[in-house]
């Protein structure tokens, strides 16, 4: 079969990793995610950013996830181009292990610092005052790293030790490891999320529109508010919806296999299209850029 339209095994399971135009788009997804991310972590951290807003705390631990995201993308590109081959029926446990389980790591990191991300832009529209005097404070920079990583290692090594070591025909990807017990916390997890970011998202939405501002600089807040909420929906709440309902259907175990691996995809191109959002809305970003590769802008950007 021609390697460029495969994707299934020769045994008909199906599984993305073996198509070539989705491991090139890996490879060159992961390489600008990879720079771009590894370039904002440095202005945020170069330039104290942290130390002046909680928001960049979670940005930072946003990009530096997307920057082990992208380099992950491009080496899975590089070794599945070279590899792989669709007459291979199962590939070695204990690599594919290490890989999922790195994967889980990565995804929980990226996810919850956006989402938390999220949220605390919400707090600092609808309760600024509660926000600049209990949230907005160096002292909790820490906190909040400590308690975004606890909960993606908590839930990877809930993953690892759940992981399903049964001897069936495996695809090298995080469902084909994944355990009953952490299936279910998978799917109350996000039916959860989903269910609470509802709410927390109408109620941005209705704050930044009552928002007694001049126009430019309402504008630039609801431009924002758009961003965050097109993102969420389109690349995380889409992804994992479709994932939660191929569940519930008991689709094909390959299918809900290739979903996850489409989901990965989709993450990594929201770690691109943030800092390229971030560029042109998020002032200190912009200046610092600009500083950091000495180009004038007359471009007027949010303040």
């Amino acid at each position: 079969m021609d390697r460029r339209i495969i994707f299934a095994k020769d045994n008909n399971e199906l599984y993305i990793e073996l198509n070539i135009f989705y491991n090139i788009g890996l490879i060159i997804l992961g390489l600008f995610a990879f720079l771009f991310n590894s370039f904002f972590s440095y202005i945020i951290w170069k330039e104290k950013l942290w130390k002046q807003s909680i928001q960049f705390v979670f940005q930072i631990l946003t990009s530096i996830s997307g920057t082990v995201l992208g380099l992950r993308d491009i080496l899975v590109g590089i070794i599945n181009l070279i590899l792989l081959d669709s007459s291979i029926s199962s590939y070695n446990f204990l690599v594919c292990k290490i890989k999922s389980s790195i994967d889980i790591l990565i995804l929980y990191v990226f996810e919850l610092s956006f989402c938390f991300r999220m949220v605390n832009f919400t707090l600092l529209i609808g309760y600024p005052i509660f926000y600049k005097n209990h949230l907005e404070r160096a002292k909790n920079n820490k906190y909040i790293i400590a308690i975004i990583l606890f909960l993606a290692f908590t839930c990877d090594i809930f993953y690892i030790l759940d992981i399903n070591n049964t001897n069936d025909t495996k695809n090298c990807n995080v469902y084909s490891f994944m355990g009953l017990n952490y299936e279910h916390f998978f799917i109350a997890l996000i039916i959860f999320l989903l269910l609470l970011s509802i709410p927390i998202l109408i109620f941005g939405l209705y704050n930044v529109v009552k928002l007694k501002l001049n126009k430019t600089t309402k504008d630039n807040i609801v431009r924002l508010s758009n961003y965050y909420n097109f993102i969420y929906f389109i690349f995380l709440v889409l992804p994992f919806s479709i994932i939660i309902m191929s569940l519930f259907f008991k689709a094909d175990k390959f299918l809900v296999g290739v979903f996850y691996d489409l989901t990965l995809f989709s993450v990594v191109v929201v770690a691109i299209v943030d800092f390229i959002f971030a560029m042109f809305y998020n002032k200190p970003i912009k200046d610092n850029t600009m500083k950091i590769l000495k180009i004038n802008s007359k471009i007027s950007f949010m303040s």
